[in-house]
C-alpha cells in the first residue's frame, strides 16, 4: 500500500541507500535524498550517491535520479516513480519541501544541522543525536553489538570503534586505507577479483595494495584527494562478485529499525 508522508533523507551513502530502498519497498513513494557536490563513498555500488556523478542509479529495483533544485524537477521525477536526488540544497528549498520525516543518514557522528523542530518526525542513524531532545529517534548502527538497528527514545547511540564487521573471518585487515597524502587514481574497480598484493592503484607513485584476497568491495571515486591513513575502501574475502552490488544484512537491519521508529508515529 503506497504511504503519502513525504520523506527527507539526508546523505545517499550505503546506509542512506539502505534506507531509501526499505522504504520505497514498504509503499513510500514521497523520498527525497540530498547529498553533497562530490560524495565520498565508498561502497558504490550500493550507493545512490553515485547519481549525483551519473544523473542515474539502480539498486535492487529501486532507481535514483538527480534533480535540478527546483520543485518541477522534483515533481516530475516522483512521478515516474523514482527518487529524485538534490545536490547540495539550501535550506529554503528543504523547507519549501515541507517533510513529514526526516531521516538523517550522513553518519557524521556529530549533529551537522538537523534538530527536532525541523519536521513532524525527525530521526537519526548513529551516534552523535540525543534522542528525546536532539531527534525523535536515534536508530543504533554499530554493526559489532547485539541492538544493531534497534530504536532509542532517549539517549544516545553506540559510539563507533572503527572496527569493522568481520567477513568470513577477515575484519580490519579488509581495509583499503591510503599510505599517504595526494591523489589517487585507480587501475581497478568495485567487483574486480584481487590477490593479496595486486596494486589497486596509485597515490602519485606510491602504489595502494590489496592487503588480501577476495573482490574489491568499495573503492572511493577517482581521481580523489585522500589523505594518510583515510579509508579509501574495502576487499570482500568471498569471490561473488554480486556481494558487491548487494544491499547487506546489517544495513537492512539499520533499514528495518527506521521502519519501526516511523510506524510508532504513522502506520
Amino acid at each position: 500500500m503506497e504511504k503519502k508522508e513525504t520523506i527527507l533523507i539526508k546523505g545517499a551513502g550505503e546506509k542512506a541507500s539502505a534506507v531509501a530502498w526499505g522504504l520505497y519497498s514498504h509503499g513510500f513513494s514521497r523520498l527525497l535524498m540530498t547529498d553533497i557536490e562530490n560524495p565520498l563513498a565508498e561502497r558504490r555500488g550500493v550507493c545512490f550517491s553515485e547519481a549525483a556523478f551519473d544523473n542515474k542509479k539502480e539498486i535492487e529495483g529501486v532507481t535514483v535520479e538527480k534533480s535540478s533544485l527546483s520543485i518541477d524537477s522534483i515533481n516530475a521525477i516522483l512521478s515516474r516513480g523514482a527518487i529524485p536526488l538534490l545536490v547540495s540544497p539550501d535550506d529554503g528549498l528543504l523547507k519549501s519541501i515541507s517533510p513529514d520525516i526526516i531521516v538523517d543518514s550522513i553518519m557524521a557522528k556529530r549533529n551537522t544541522g538537523t534538530s527536532i523542530e525541523q519536521a513532524p518526525l525527525v530521526i537519526v542513524l548513529g551516534p552523535g543525536f540525543n534522542a528525546g531532545i536532539e531527534t525523535h529517534y536515534v536508530i543504533e548502527t554499530n554493526p559489532n553489538i547485539p541492538g544493531l538497528g534497534s530504536v532509542i527514545e532517549s539517549g544516545y547511540a553506540e559510539e563507533h570503534t572503527g572496527i569493522p564487521t568481520e567477513v568470513l573471518g577477515k575484519s580490519i585487515e579488509r581495509l583499503l586505507l591510503s599510505p599517504k597524502t595526494g591523489v589517487l587514481s585507480a587501475s581497478m574497480d568495485i567487483g574486480d577479483p584481487v590477490n593479496k598484493g595486486d596494486v589497486i592503484g596509485y597515490i602519485g607513485d606510491t602504489a595502494l595494495i590489496s592487503p588480501i584476497s577476495g573482490v574489491l568491495w568499495g573503492l572511493v571515486r577517482t581521481p580523489a584527494n585522500v589523505v594518510k591513513g583515510q579509508k579509501l575502501g574495502d576487499v570482500h574475502p568471498g569471490t561473488s562478485r554480486d556481494t558487491c552490488f548487494k544491499i547487506t544484512p546489517q544495513a537492512k537491519k539499520i533499514t528495518a529499525g527506521v521502519i519501526e521508529a516511523i510506524s510508532r508515529r504513522y502506520l
